[in-house]
């Protein structure tokens, strides 16, 4: 198992949400071990970073098998997937409050409602 801080080019990332299949943190390095899926809150002054270069740090991690991206600031969740070859492919964003989104790797559906329970948007 690969600290994920390794495989992302030892930089120090703070991931706003990462969820997994298993119980693989090392708690002592506070580290992740072998994330299979990353979600991230997107601010203006980080969504042009969480979009490019540290998602190209991201798709080196062999175990990522889906990263998402939440705004917010209006009601757009947009998931990307590793397919079986390989690469990467993105669904159409998310951005209707009522729809739901399915994590397929960890078996998890979210609605958007529950993410964005108690956001008031401007």
């Amino acid at each position: 198992m690969e600290r994920i801080i390794q495989k992302i080019g030892r930089i120090n990332e703070y991931m706003k949400i990462i969820d997994m299949l298993k119980d693989e943190c090392d708690i002592k390095f506070d580290t992740l071990l072998n994330p299979i899926v990353i979600i991230e809150i997107l601010s203006n002054s980080t969504e042009l970073y969480d979009r490019g270069e540290k998602f190209a740090h991201y798709r080196l991690i062999p175990s990522l098998q889906e990263y998402i991206l939440v705004s917010q600031y209006h009601c757009k969740v947009e998931k990307f997937i590793r397919g079986e070859d390989g690469i990467w492919r993105i669904f159409d964003p998310y951005t209707k409050i009522d729809t739901e989104i399915k994590l397929e790797a960890i078996d998890c559906r979210l609605l958007l409602s529950e993410i964005y329970h108690r956001v008031e948007f401007e």
